[in-house]
């Protein structure tokens, strides 16, 4: 009986460790802020750290446009090889993100000068609010900016042939919205309607 009682209490203490972790996990680590997103994401990107990256990325995202992490850290590897100077006097140091006032509440869009040398080009992170996963990193909208501001040539351009290049069917607007080389927009929802 001892022996049953023991054991009954150590299980019982194992559990409330257990509870005890979780919860400080997920006061920790739990669902972060559209300002902290943008933290990371801006020290993912300087790194090239792909996990990181998609991690911070919305599911849906990841499953509408078929990005992952290989395809993700074979992206941004290769936007390095490209312009290696470009990419490390863009990422090499985090930003000072502004946050911009946007009537959507559902949007946080940051962006900062690049630098002095270059006042017009920015670095821009937008991190989108859905019902489903809380507030979620705009990756592809990140890649897309990435091309840009990294590419030797017109970054539109550029982001197009990465798509072409990993089979990526589309990107996702600062709004949240789907746009597919099929012509069709998907609003969050997943809502199809054509684009004229």
């Amino acid at each position: 009986m001892a022996g049953n009682s023991r054991k009954r209490l150590i299980l019982t203490g194992a559990a409330l460790a257990a509870v005890a972790c979780a919860g400080a996990a997920y006061f920790l680590f739990g669902p972060l802020s559209p300002d902290a997103i943008c933290a990371r994401a801006d020290t993912a990107l300087g790194t090239r750290d792909a996990a990181t990256l998609v991690a911070l990325a919305d599911p849906d995202e990841l499953r509408k446009l078929a990005l992952d992490v290989p395809k993700t850290q074979a992206i941004l590897d290769s936007l390095y090889k490209q312009n290696p100077e470009g990419w490390r006097d863009a990422f090499s140091q985090p930003h000072r993100f502004e946050r911009a006032l946007l009537r959507e509440p559902d949007i946080a869009f940051y962006a900062t000068p690049r630098d002095r040398q270059h006042p017009g080009r920015t670095v821009s992170i937008a991190v989108n609010d859905s019902q489903r996963n809380g507030w979620r990193l705009n990756l592809s909208f990140l890649l897309s900016w990435a091309c840009t501001i990294t590419g030797s040539g017109h970054g539109k351009d550029i982001w197009r042939s990465v798509r072409t290049s990993y089979s990526i069917p589309g990107q996702r607007t600062v709004q949240g919205v789907y746009q597919f080389d099929d012509t069709q927009s998907r609003d969050p929802a997943g809502t199809s309607t054509a684009q004229h």
